[in-house]
């Protein structure tokens, strides 16, 4: 990608001076790390180059903030114990303990930077949120995640969409890496626009706007596990907040997914038709397409995730049984089988066991009581979003996922400072 050769020196140099400002405030930091980390995720030619044995340029850079983020919290005196910590270090212990007798190492210092990272990003914006209205995150939040959309539209006018070879898909994601990468910037930018629709009367049809560009966005894309968390978002919001819907505005959004629904069905049309077809067989003959014992013959029912499934299983079983209670560490399913499970929580039973994924929830269950607090329902519906998706992708795998993820259970937590503190002045 020899064309950003030209803009990179000066391109550092503002960066530096950026974040040198940044450090005047919380919100400044986070603001300019999301920045940041857009851009590193959008030159993956570069920033995807291992350095450091294991690390890549993008992994240290999470090492880097995950240093400053700290310091910054430490020197400012700010709250470093949470709800979150116990469920965040008991999931870090029992990686330690997979790994210690799986010897994978390196998937175990990944393991730990991405989580690290994630508790750092969610009491950073924490502080933001105790400190900034609604309307204020919105503007921050979108601001700062919209770079990745204008890097797809720009590609996309310029070079066209990317298709995978052998297959129907194609996908306008700019110079990102994957429709899952870039996917996540969309949510964030659409968590941001989200909020501004139901907190701003003022400016409520900019906000409006903007968050169709983030839909038309989330199209042209084209990842179809996006796609369907979006909807399963929407409709969340929409059961969780029923009782206080005005009855012509609950005739406009039942009238307007029926068109969503009715556009994706007439874009998917033929992807829809295999799924049901991949139903019906297997409904119809299930043993011949559930073998753990890894016997079963390759097949593409449901894009191959059963075959996958059966994959990742067969090599679980084959271990000691110590391996059912501790797993067979961290990222090494990746390492056996050269892709991931697509299913998170099968994913972390086969690394983890069934401790991890007992701690896994336990850390979800907290997250869900911190989101429950303020009562947000934006904030509510996205985490059901990414959880409910989770069954069919690893949102907790990639790092945007869980700067998403971060970003939720920090506003929750800081709604929940504010309103206190408002409270008892």
């Amino acid at each position: 990608m020899q064309e950003y050769d030209y803009i990179l020196l000066p391109s550092a140099a503002i960066a530096i001076l950026l974040f040198l400002f940044s450090f005047k405030s919380p919100t400044l930091l986070l603001s300019i790390h999301l920045l940041y980390r857009s851009l590193i995720d959008s030159i993956p030619n570069y920033t995807y180059i291992k350095l450091a044995g294991i690390l890549s340029i993008a992994q240290i850079y999470s090492v880097v903030y995950i240093i400053i983020f700290f310091s910054y919290l430490l020197f400012r005196k700010k709250k470093l114990i949470t709800e979150l910590t116990i469920p965040i270090l008991s999931y870090l212990l029992i990686a330690l303990i997979s790994t210690i007798f799986s010897d994978y190492w390196s998937g175990f210092f990944q393991f730990s930077i991405k989580w690290i990272y994630f508790y750092m990003i969610f009491l950073i914006s924490l502080n933001v949120a105790s400190s900034k209205n609604q309307v204020q995150l919105s503007k921050i939040t979108i601001i700062f995640s919209f770079y990745p959309i204008i890097n797809q539209i720009l590609y996309a006018i310029i070079q066209g969409p990317k298709c995978i070879e052998g297959q129907s898909i194609c996908s306008y994601i700019g110079t990102y890496y994957h429709e899952s990468e870039l996917s996540s910037w969309i949510f964030i930018f659409l968590l941001g626009s989200s909020i501004g629709i139901g907190y701003s009367k003022k400016y409520r049809f900019i906000f409006i706007a903007i968050f169709i560009i983030g839909i038309a966005s989330l199209l042209l894309n084209n990842y179809r596990t996006a796609t369907l968390g979006f909807i399963i978002y929407l409709f969340i919001l929409y059961l969780l907040n029923i009782k206080k819907i005005n009855p012509f505005i609950s005739i406009g959004f039942i009238s307007s997914m029926i068109a969503i629904f009715t556009l994706l069905l007439t874009v998917y049309y033929d992807i829809i038709s295999i799924y049901i077809e991949d139903i019906i067989e297997f409904i119809t003959n299930p043993t011949k397409y559930i073998d753990i014992d890894g016997n079963v013959a390759r097949s593409e029912l449901f894009s191959g995730r059963l075959y996958l499934f059966n994959l990742i299983l067969s090599e679980f079983v084959k271990n000691d049984i110590y391996t059912y209670f501790i797993g067979m560490g961290p990222g090494i399913i990746d390492t056996l089988i050269g892709t991931f499970a697509h299913n998170e929580y099968l994913s972390t039973i086969v690394e983890l066991g069934f401790i991890g994924l007992i701690l896994f929830i336990w850390l979800l269950w907290r997250s869900w009581y911190i989101m429950k607090a303020p009562d947000n329902k934006i904030y509510l519906s996205m985490f059901f979003c990414i959880i409910v998706t989770a069954l069919a992708t690893m949102p907790f795998h990639d790092i945007r996922g869980v700067i998403l993820f971060a970003l939720i259970l920090g506003y929750s937590k800081g709604e929940s400072i504010r309103t206190f503190n408002k409270l008892n002045k």
